[in-house]
C-alpha cells in the first residue's frame, strides 16, 4: 500500500539518555535498536545509536552515569530521556538531584522531557504517581514532560514512550 509518509524527509532529532548507574540506559538503548536484550556492562563514556521512529530520525546518545560528561551534550539536544530505576528507593535523591542539575542547565529550557521509569516490575519499585511526587513533577511546568513505566530487559513500555516523543517533537 502507498503512503505519502515516506516521500517526506525525516526530520533529524538528537535525544539524550541520563540516568544515573545501573538504571538501564543502555538495556533501553539497545532493546529498542535491535529488539533484543542485551547483556551489558557500566558505559565509560557514551553509546550513540542512530534510530527511525516513525517521521524521525534519532540519534541517540546515552552517557554514562558520570554526572561529569552530562554538559557536554546538551548544546544539541531536542529532547531527553531520563532514566530512573524505580525499584533502587535508595537512590531516588541522587537521581533527583542528578535531575535538579539537568533542569538548571540554561542550555536545556524548554527541552522535551521522557521519564522513563524503569524496572517497574520489581515489588516495591513506585508507581508512576509515586514518581511524579518524589520527583516534584508537577512544578516543572517550564517544559513538556511525560512519565512512561518499562521493562527494558523485556521491552515493556519502551514504545509507547518513543511514540509520545515522536508526537512532541
Amino acid at each position: 500500500m502507498f503512503s505519502w509518509l515516506g516521500c517526506f524527509p525525516k526530520k533529524n532529532v538528537h535525544v539524550i539518555m541520563l540516568g544515573l548507574d545501573g538504571a538501564g540506559k543502555t538495556t533501553m538503548l539497545y532493546k529498542l535498536k535491535t529488539g533484543e536484550t542485551v547483556t551489558t556492562i557500566p558505559t565509560i563514556g557514551f553509546n550513540v545509536e542512530e534510530m527511525v521512529f516513525g517521521h524521525l530520525k534519532m540519534v541517540i546518545y546515552d552517557i554514562g552515569g558520570s554526572k561529569l560528561l552530562w554538559k557536554h551534550y546538551y548544546t544539541f539536544a531536542n529532547a531527553l530521556i531520563f532514566v530512573v530505576d524505580v525499584s533502587s528507593i535508595s537512590r531516588l535523591k541522587e537521581a533527583r538531584d542528578a535531575l535538579q542539575e539537568f533542569l538548571d542547565q540554561e542550555d536545556l529550557k524548554g527541552v522535551k522531557l521522557l521519564f522513563v521509569a524503569n524496572k517497574r516490575d520489581v515489588p516495591g519499585a513506585l508507581t508512576n504517581e509515586e514518581f511524579i511526587d518524589a520527583f516534584n513533577l508537577k512544578m516543572l511546568t517550564d517544559r513538556e514532560w511525560y512519565v512512561q513505566s518499562t521493562n527494558a530487559r523485556t521491552g515493556e513500555g519502551l514504545q509507547e514512550g518513543m511514540k509520545w516523543l515522536q508526537t512532541v517533537i
